[in-house]
């Protein structure tokens, strides 16, 4: 039997997050940050509905949740027998070897840098637009997004306490709005309460699984603050499975209770004609006009906390990356009082702002062009290392003496389901990421950025920060 010995610990200088101080909830409140339930719901519901299964998006959402639960299966095992920021990348180089974890690092670093312009491109687009409907004055998108990266950045130095802390207060705050939208669907007489299976493969699955997927990125947070928990083993895993099924079924119940309030065949084209105030304008008829205004701005808040959810991570692979060698080794340090990855959180900051002067320039539109881009290349990277996850889990938990369920069935399951997603996600990738050549270059880039980390993997040799246990390649 094969296993990782926990107390080992990095031995690079100043290379040691913080230990034991995140539990169970405070990892939950890190994820559902990340996933930002109001701006998640706000942007991707119309697509499912209008573009994918049209009433049966509830369904999708749910459907999601069990193949993601069957991925969280090898992926807690393997949590609990490795503890590594790395998360994705630890994870395979146990598995399949060290060039094959570079590999998936290297796309895990370039997805969780890619979809942090995101959030940061969201925030500007409809900050800009929350100014000047509430207070009319007209801020630039560049202003509000460098704002709010600034913000993340000096949190994150700060520490993750003070992150769970304000990320927790934002997250209850829009988590209640949407509750409220669920409880005035229940209680208005007048809402369509009806729900068939068979909706939910109608219409363009393909659309619809993509996009609830999509959702859901974000949720293997849980791992990449492991070193930070308090007894890894068993928060890890119970934040996990607490993190997918809260998702889960919150957003199938707002987007049942939004699809609920307008007529049921004329709702795919509702969700198209106004994508922009679909949820807005459920919330109007079910709970009031004065909903409309606090959404509004709780948009604006929750994308705040998914910035700082999102910057976090990125840093901590930037930091994982400097610690084993294969980045320069000063983004391995940590910070003298608060003991976290300062100079990596440094160095992720300024690439984001980097982009931002390079969209200033070029005029490109943060919501249609920055967020949407960057949004399909990072999901289709993720789903890419959850696949690469089961398959190194197949191998390194066949010698731990966990059953066949965890160790073969859940992993092999999982696997097919997420192939499936990520053809699914490769084939409509034109429509997520819209018909353009950097759509096109983003889509094929995936293949030489994972034969170039393989390449790197077979010629460095391993670090006293490598994660792969003793006595393998």
């Amino acid at each position: 039997m094969v296993d990782v010995d926990r107390s080992q610990k990095p031995t690079a200088p100043g290379g040691t997050l913080r230990p034991g101080i995140m539990g169970v909830s405070a990892l939950v409140f890190l994820v559902m940050a990340f996933q930002a339930p109001l701006t998640a719901v706000a942007g991707n519901m119309p697509f499912i509905v209008g573009l994918g299964n049209g009433a049966g998006a509830p369904l999708a959402f749910i459907v999601s949740g069990v193949v993601l639960t069957l991925f969280a299966v090898p992926f807690v095992a393997m949590s609990h027998r490795i503890t590594n920021t790395g998360a994705f990348y630890s994870y395979i180089s146990a598995g399949l070897g060290r060039p094959a974890g570079v590999a998936a690092g290297w796309l895990a670093v370039c997805a969780y840098n890619v979809i942090m312009l995101v959030p940061i491109a969201y925030a500007g687009y409809f900050g800009n637009q929350v100014f000047r409907d509430e207070l009319s004055i007209d801020v630039p998108w560049t202003v509000i997004s460098a704002a709010i990266l600034i913000f993340a950045w000096l949190v994150g130095i700060r520490g993750i306490e003070l992150n769970t802390v304000i990320m927790g207060c934002l997250l209850c705050l829009e988590v209640g709005i949407l509750i409220l939208v669920v409880a005035g669907a229940l209680l208005d007489p007048s809402t369509d309460k009806t729900l068939a299976v068979s909706d939910a493969f109608s219409g363009n699955i393909g659309v619809a699984f993509t996009f609830a997927l999509l959702s859901f990125v974000g949720f293997e947070a849980t791992a990449v603050f492991g070193e930070e928990a308090r007894d890894p083993g068993r928060t890890v895993g119970k934040a996990t499975y607490a993190a997918v099924w809260t998702i889960a079924i919150l957003y199938a119940l707002v987007a049942w209770a939004v699809i609920a309030v307008y007529p049921r065949g004329d709702v795919a084209g509702t969700a198209m004609d106004s994508p922009g105030t679909f949820l807005s304008g459920a919330a109007v008829r079910l709970l009031g006009p004065w909903s409309e205004h606090v959404i509004n701005w709780l948009l604006l808040a929750s994308l705040v906390a998914v910035s700082m959810a999102v910057h976090n991570m990125a840093s901590r692979y930037l930091f994982a990356f400097g610690r084993d060698g294969l980045l320069p080794r000063a983004l391995g340090r940590t910070h003298r009082r608060y003991q976290t990855p300062h100079l990596a959180s440094t160095v992720q900051m300024l690439l984001m702002a980097g982009v931002i002067v390079v969209c200033l320039v070029t005029g490109t539109d943060p919501y249609l062009k920055l967020g949407a881009v960057a949004g399909a290349f990072a999901t289709m990277a993720i789903v890419a290392l959850m696949a690469t996850t089961c398959a190194a889990a197949v191998l390194f938990l066949r010698r731990t003496g966990v059953s066949v369920w965890v160790r073969l069935v859940a992993p092999v399951i999982a696997l097919v389901a997420l192939l499936t997603a990520l053809w699914l996600i490769w084939s409509n990738f034109g429509l997520l990421a819209g018909e353009t050549v950097l759509a096109d270059v983003l889509k094929w880039s995936v293949i030489p950025l994972a034969a170039g980390g393989f390449l790197h993997g077979l010629l460095t040799t391993r670090t006293a920060g490598a994660t792969a246990p003793a006595g393998h390649p």
